[in-house]
């Protein structure tokens, strides 16, 4: 036997292994030590949600997202190791045991306590398998709270942590039952009227209704404390907002002087549009008294109209009128220059 000293004993004691081998004390040891660490974190996890001192405490203690996820992982190990038994003693997946099935299990003369037993399995391996849907959601949730820096609702995770406890509770009470219907499917036909059943075999009863477990649990954002007052709804909730940055702006507009500015800018604008004059769309024609030159030949029509003599008949002078204005807009036109 080789010789060690105190501090390699202990060393090996420590790890748990004596020359390559491990020990079973000290893996007995270390996994009782495990679960008591594991039952007393727990408890004091499912106390703190209660809003109640954990054991050792004087008053309830604030709970990390951390210790959060651990709880919820380690009772949905324990629910999962639950399944994974049934799911072996029956020797197939029991949400295969369908309505089918149990039709060709009464024919072939299986007891009905038997039938009866793996549909309540069925059940609650079914069940198990939502709750560990939840358990991954409720997860995620909790790391988005801890990286937004906010808040998850206590009571969800309270009563999620006690189904799953629940579940794997009763799922564990079932296994010898259900060892029991396999072996009855297993022989269906020998002794059928000695064994007509366990005297406390369970019966199918439909699901509970709990109150179900809101899929959400993460809290909004806390508003900043100057919007806290705000109404509830988001249009009203943006308007006000709007009206408090426009009076905010104008604030501090005011305080450094830039609405005198303003102010100054926008008066010396008017006073330059009075100054102005209008613009008019008609451009000013010298008079006929100071033009130099002899007026063109167009311009005397109007004047030969006025000098031949009345008809009987109305005279339009319409057409006189419209030619006598485009030939005063042709500026080359207009004069004969001397």
């Amino acid at each position: 036997m080789k010789c060690v000293d105190k501090k390699q004993e202990a060393h090996l004691l420590k790890s748990g292994s004596c020359e390559g081998r491990p020990t079973v004390e000290a893996h007995a040891l270390r996994s009782v030590t495990s679960s008591a660490e594991s039952f007393w974190l727990d408890e004091s996890v499912r106390q703190a949600l209660r809003g109640q001192a954990g054991p050792g405490y004087s008053e309830a203690q604030h709970v990390g997202c951390e210790q959060l996820c651990r709880s919820l992982q380690r009772s949905q190990q324990k629910l999962d190791a639950e399944h994974q038994v049934a799911t072996a003693t029956w020797g197939a997946p029991l949400s295969l045991f369908s309505e089918s099935a149990q039709q060709r299990a009464t024919e072939s003369g299986v007891h009905d306590w038997a039938i009866l037993t793996v549909m309540k399995a069925r059940r609650l391996v079914e069940e198990a398998a939502g709750l560990g849907d939840l358990t991954e959601v409720y997860k995620a949730q909790i790391l988005t709270a801890q990286r937004e820096k906010r808040k998850v609702l206590r009571e969800p995770l309270l009563r999620h942590l006690e189904r799953l406890d629940g579940l794997a509770e009763e799922l564990q009470a079932h296994q010898p039952y259900l060892r029991a219907a396999k072996d009855a499917f297993s022989r269906p036909k020998a002794d059928a009227k000695a064994e007509t059943g366990l005297p406390s075999s369970p019966s199918v009863k439909n699901p509970t209704h709990e109150k179900e477990s809101p899929v959400v649990i993460l809290q909004p954002r806390s508003r900043p404390l100057m919007f806290g007052s705000l109404g509830a709804k988001p249009k009203e909730y943006m308007i006000r907002f709007l009206e408090s940055a426009i009076d905010f702006v104008g604030a501090a507009a005011t305080a450094t002087g830039m609405s005198a500015d303003v102010q100054s800018a926008e008066a010396e604008n008017a006073a330059t549009e009075e100054a102005a004059p209008p613009a008019s769309t008609e451009v000013a024609l010298p008079a006929l008294e100071t033009a130099v030159g002899t007026i063109s030949q167009w311009l005397d029509v109007k004047e030969a109209i006025e000098e031949s003599p009345p008809s009987p008949r109305e005279v339009d002078w319409t057409s006189a009128q419209l030619l006598w204005q485009r030939c005063r807009r042709k500026s080359d036109r207009r004069w004969t220059l001397a």
